[in-house]
């Protein structure tokens, strides 16, 4: 098989230029076999349309063939069709969009409407399944141009060299070509694998670059607990940290899981692992060298949502509120020339793994979580900001270090962003501060890029929560925090 372009194996403009020829002859028809064929590296992606879900079908390989194959029933899920099968002639007829297709098992003619057109390689019927060489989606797309799938070259494309991630519903950019749906790494791009640990793999993109995406809908069975997108002028890099050791994971063909394997081998028939969920980071991870300090992409992190309504005071729920505070931020942060990433937009539940995952995807350089609490109706008033207290210093560069630990690394950064905070806010503002203080918390276990959690005010004070109910008083706060950080990041940038 021909490497496709990177991103998207062979795409559907590539398989409508298979040679066919014009003319049927008769042939005679082979013994169906009863062995089933050979599961192929490669797998055929359908994109339906906007809103609904791709869907990987698995391609088949018979010794000797040139093609790919497709199983009849994946086919008619594809198109649509209805099927009918004559088990004495092994002839299908196929009813499509109003068209009848007609194929015989051991043959390379079909015939659309009574007209016949040659395939790449004969039909075959193989352990009581029927069997479509590849080369069938050209001529029926070439003679039925009403069909749905002809108004999208890309709704359906060969994903070649099957190495293996999987992910359902996120979508990734590879050197400007968008994979929509389910994102593949493939023979075609060409990754190159790096094993850092016994549970960590690094695949190296040479030219390319990886766009962030939310992995909010990764199933709880996945193998990898989280990921780093590192970009650089020679390409871009996926780290991936893994809940079990790599050896012992295997690739399979499950849409909804994530699956890999560090090898183009494949198992003799697609299944399904579904490691222990410990309920944890990786334990280990390699140390990096200290981190270069930007501040460009900021996560907001409105804490709570869903079920988890987070503090409550009369009629007044900390989920509500953080929401609403993270919408009024997000405007004053763009207007410093933020990129902000978002780890829930609705009342959704979202736990802090998720999140954490989230923001190490996208590559963020600054998270911000924000929170109220209550202090009591007499308890002080004004901002607090919590940073992640270190489980143990930062390792030397190579050394093996626990995942939780990956926020020590950006410890002094942390804390310089929350005493400019505190300053800046101090001077420019009403907003009481309450000072800075370290603590060993979940939502910010994990994050490899500065933190800060912020519990923003006391929500059982009616006075202050009628400050940031006031438009001024709340634009006012906000903006000056905006302005600090983008005062930093200019710091930064010069070196400072």
């Amino acid at each position: 098989m021909k490497r496709g372009r990177p991103g998207g194996g062979l795409a559907l403009a590539l398989l409508l230029a298979l040679p066919l020829a014009a003319a049927p002859a008769t042939a005679e028809l082979p013994a169906p076999s009863s062995e089933r064929p050979a599961l192929s590296a490669e797998t055929l992606e359908f994109l339906p349309g906007q809103g609904r879900a791709a869907r990987s079908f698995p391609l088949f390989r018979f010794p000797g063939a040139d093609e790919a194959y497709l199983d009849l029933w994946d086919a008619t899920q594809i198109l649509g069709a209805n099927r009918f099968f004559d088990p004495i002639t092994r002839k299908v007829s196929l009813a499509v969009a109003g068209h009848r297709v007609k194929l015989t098992d051991g043959s390379v003619w079909l015939f659309v409407d009574s007209r016949p057109r040659r395939l790449g390689e004969p039909c075959r019927i193989a352990a009581g399944r029927f069997y479509l060489p590849l080369s069938f989606w050209p001529v029926l797309l070439e003679e039925l141009p009403d069909l749905p799938l002809r108004r999208d070259e890309e709704v359906l494309r060969l994903v070649g060299g099957l190495r293996s991630v999987n992910v359902l519903s996120v979508e990734w950019v590879f050197s400007g070509e968008r994979l929509r749906g389910v994102f593949q790494l493939a023979e075609s791009l060409e990754p190159r694998l790096e094993r850092v640990g016994e549970s960590v793999l690094r695949l190296h993109f040479p030219g390319g670059r990886l766009a962030p995406f939310d992995w909010q809908r990764l199933p709880a069975r996945a193998p990898i607990d989280s990921l780093r997108l590192e970009e650089a002028e020679a390409g871009a890099a996926l780290t991936l940290y893994c809940r079990r050791p790599l050896g012992s994971l295997r690739s399979a063909s499950d849409p909804v899981a994530l699956t890999w394997a560090l090898t183009a081998e494949l198992p003799a028939a697609p299944g399904l692992i579904e490691p222990e969920f410990a309920g944890s980071l990786p334990e280990r991870r390699a140390a990096l060298p200290a981190p270069a300090r930007r501040l460009k992409r900021v996560v907001l992190d409105p804490a709570h949502g869903g079920t988890d309504t987070g503090a409550v005071s009369g009629g007044q729920i900390e989920k509500d509120w953080t929401l609403r505070l993270a919408e009024a931020l997000a405007p004053e942060l763009e207007r410093e020339g933020f990129e902000v990433i978002w780890t829930r937009r609705d009342d959704r539940e979202r736990g802090p793994q998720s999140r954490v995952q989230a923001a190490n995807v996208a590559g963020a350089d600054l998270y911000l979580s924000l929170h109220l609490t209550r202090r009591g109706l007499a308890g002080e008033s004004g901002l607090e900001i919590i940073l992640e207290a270190p489980e143990e210093p930062p390792g030397e560069a190579g050394a093996l270090r626990p995942w939780a630990a990956v926020q020590a690394a950006h410890g002094e950064s942390s804390l310089e962003l929350a005493a400019g905070l505190e300053q800046s806010l101090g001077l420019l503002t009403d907003w009481p501060q309450l000072g800075i203080r370290r603590e060993r918390t979940a939502i910010l276990e994990g994050l490899d890029m500065p933190a800060l959690l912020l519990e923003v005010a006391n929500l059982d004070s009616a006075t202050e929560r009628a400050a940031w109910e006031d438009a001024p008083t709340r634009n006012e706060r906000l903006r000056a925090l905006a302005r600090s950080l983008a005062a930093r990041s200019r710091r930064w940038r010069e070196g400072g």
